[in-house]
């Protein structure tokens, strides 16, 4: 899990790095330019109160193995 911030130079370089499963998941929906594959994710977390709460990710592919959904 990266910030915005540290995750946009895999964003900018959008180059697979592994033969494997690997991806970046960023907090919040974002709509990249990358010729990487991305997905939007609703992940169940707590709070810091120990609350159940739904964080919402953008997940970036940056491994040749998929981690997507079938349907891409």
């Amino acid at each position: 899990m990266l910030t915005l911030e540290a995750a946009l130079p895999w964003v900018r370089e959008g180059q697979l790095i592994s033969a494997d499963e690997l991806a970046i998941i960023i907090p919040g929906s974002h709509d990249f330019r990358t010729s990487l594959k991305k997905e939007i994710l609703h992940i169940p977390c707590k709070d810091k109160d120990s609350r159940p709460v739904i964080l919402q990710a953008t997940m970036l592919q940056i491994g040749d193995a998929s981690l997507l959904a079938a349907r891409h």
